[in-house]
């Protein structure tokens, strides 16, 4: 897929992505089950979150014509049993002027990660040709699942410089994910293009899993961002605070450059097994933090295709 972008008026162009995106489509799902998927689904791979996980395409839309739950295209994947247990993701915004502040606050009501506190982290973000994943998250899908490559860099990087292939399932805040070692390496990936044949057979990876990835799953871009880890001593609850989100490359068959701006959002993000928001953390929502479904992927698609336009 290529995306027009000369066609896009200068006004409105995050409308007209948002249009665009919302077409109907074939069915093509983000990641497939394979041919040979059990009757019942989790039988062979343990527990899925959707009742549509490794259904074919027409019962699928059956199941949920008849349930009337929007199920992704992406929840068609049954969910490995090596799949992480479930856990709540709570996903703040904070205003610019409070990102400052809510670090303070942290330092004071939590502690440092102790293996990882400070690293940058990169994320490679893999869709299908249709952009199935953005249309999942337009759409608000209660189900979805999203393909991505992700290392560290700066002090205390961790992972040895290598890198992970990470599947991750969301149903509403909570989640599960899986992670496969991959032989590349993060002073390869720092300069490597998204169009690189090595990054785009990495899907096939999945195969070992008997998940069956869609033809034309590939690269769209990378996103860089710094976070700080913590830990909120009386519940457990996992804590990190993510600053400086920026589009570090793209693929060029589908966007010139990457902007050359962070986006404007710091987001705090909470994981625990309650889904709730720890009583210490509480102040934080004195600070402007606000519950939020933000997607990493999707502000910084939008940020790439606005800045093509404006550029143009």
């Amino acid at each position: 897929m290529h995306l027009n972008l000369r066609d896009f008026p200068r006004s409105g162009i995050l409308d007209v992505l948002r249009v665009r995106l919302w077409c109907p489509r074939s069915v093509s799902p983000h990641l497939q089950a394979p041919a040979t998927a059990p009757e019942r689904p989790g039988e062979k791979v343990g527990l899925a979150f959707s009742p549509i996980a490794g259904r074919a395409p027409q019962e699928a839309a059956e199941i949920d014509a008849r349930t009337g739950v929007a199920y992704g295209p992406s929840t068609m994947l049954p969910i490995p049993a090596a799949a992480s247990p479930p856990e709540f993701e709570l996903k703040y915004l904070l205003p610019g002027p409070a990102a400052a502040a809510a670090l303070g606050a942290l330092r004071t009501l939590c502690r440092p990660d102790r293996r990882y506190p400070c690293n940058d982290v990169l994320t490679i973000y893999y869709d299908t040709p249709e952009l199935d994943c953005l249309r999942d998250k337009l759409a608000s899908h209660l189900y979805k699942a999203k393909l991505r490559l992700r290392w560290y860099e700066g002090a205390g990087a961790g992972a040895d410089g290598g890198s992970f292939l990470e599947l991750k399932f969301r149903l509403g805040p909570r989640r599960r994910k899986l992670r496969l070692e991959t032989p590349l390496e993060a002073g390869w990936l720092r300069t490597a293009a998204l169009d690189d044949r090595r990054l785009e057979r990495l899907p096939a990876r999945l195969r070992s899993l008997e998940l069956i990835p869609p033809a034309g799953l590939r690269p769209v871009l990378t996103v860089r961002y710094r976070r700080r880890r913590f830990v909120e001593p009386c519940t457990g609850s996992r804590v990190s605070l993510d600053s400086e989100i920026r589009t570090a490359s793209v693929n060029r068959r589908l966007l010139r450059t990457p902007p050359r701006w962070p986006l404007r959002q710091t987001v705090l993000e909470v994981k625990n097994r309650s889904g709730e928001l720890p009583p210490n953390l509480r102040p934080l929502l004195r600070l402007g933090a606000r519950r939020s479904s933000f997607s990493k992927y999707l502000g910084c698609f939008e940020r790439a295709v606005a800045s093509h336009v404006l550029a143009a």
